[in-house]
């Protein structure tokens, strides 16, 4: 028997309830996962058909060569009715319902992958390609969640409709979440550091972020602007300050804004001359290419001269 195996642990939670809220609805059907409907009406299920062949007849009782198999399964889905108790009436990491399995694993790759799923979706993807020797009826349950559009596959996300009255929740996702969070914001703040003296770069990154380096009144309060964006946009400035075209676009966007590159409202088009009869580009990226002039047109070279120019003298 292979060694690689993982047991998971997680709960369906109620989501908390505001009374008074107008539309809110504190009626008993909500606090069950019950039958639901796709887009195109069909009934929902949680599983592929690979699994439910390898794992409802534990649940139905039959197996799938059966002639009532399809028949069964359908009434399964159709007719599936979980309560989920509510929070407090337990202790903390067992509030709502707790679902427990385990997954064993033929693949070193496959389990680690697994094991370090940060997300819900990327677990129940990922258990498929192993198989599941303990808890099957908690397993099924989870994969329905996933597409049962009641349930928030993230806490974070519970708010987001009056339509939504769960959410899935474990410790270890909560732990990997918090843990991914802090090593992007670590790579934010060391990129930062390492680019402290670098104003065009610092000013590329703030531009990129929507606002305007020549607000800032100086270097000190940029370092203080970005800083925040290490902790409350990571990911995104760690994609901006790694951009090689960042000083490229920051000329760009800096000329749009000054109007020496005009850029018709609503749409991302930029323009170059008296009468706009040079085309920059479509987007910022074609911009960047139009820049780089590639085919070393002299004519390119000498509008980017007087861009250059223009950018310094309004300084």
């Amino acid at each position: 028997m292979s060694d690689l195996v993982s047991k998971v642990k997680l709960s369906v939670r109620r989501k908390p309830i505001s009374t008074g809220v107008v539309g809110d609805d504190p009626t008993e059907y909500k606090f069950v996962i019950g039958s639901s409907l796709t887009s195109t009406g069909v009934i929902n299920s949680g599983l592929n058909r690979e699994e439910s062949v390898r794992y409802l007849p534990e649940i139905i009782g039959i197996s799938a060569d059966s002639n009532d198999w399809n028949l069964r399964v359908k009434e399964y889905w159709s007719n599936i009715n979980e309560k989920v108790p509510a929070d407090g009436t337990t202790a903390d990491e067992f509030q709502g319902k707790v679902l427990e399995f385990t997954v064993q694993f033929e693949n070193e790759q496959d389990y680690k992958a697994f094991e370090n799923a940060g997300t819900f979706e990327e677990k129940g993807l990922l258990a498929e390609k192993g198989r599941v020797i303990e808890g099957v009826p908690s397993y099924v349950l989870f994969k329905y969640c996933l597409k049962y559009s009641r349930v928030a596959n993230i806490p974070a996300d519970m708010n987001k409709s009056k339509k939504i009255f769960f959410y899935l929740y474990s410790k270890k996702a909560e732990s990997l979440a918090k843990h991914k969070t802090l090593k992007s914001r670590l790579a934010a703040a060391n990129i930062l550091a390492q680019n402290l003296t670098k104003e065009p770069v610092l000013d590329g990154i703030i531009r990129l972020f929507g606002d305007f380096p020549e607000d800032f009144d100086s270097i000190e309060a940029k370092h203080i602007y970005l800083h925040d964006k290490t902790n409350t946009a990571p990911d995104k400035f760690v994609m901006f300050a790694q951009d090689p075209s960042i000083v490229i676009k920051e000329a760009l966007l800096n000329a749009v804004r000054k109007g020496i590159i005009k850029q018709p409202q609503s749409t991302t088009l930029m323009y170059f001359g008296e009468n706009n009869e040079v085309l920059v580009g479509k987007t910022l990226e074609d911009g960047v290419l139009w820049w780089k002039n590639a085919s070393n047109d002299p004519k390119v070279e000498n509008y980017k001269e007087i861009i250059k120019s223009r950018l310094k003298n309004d300084n």
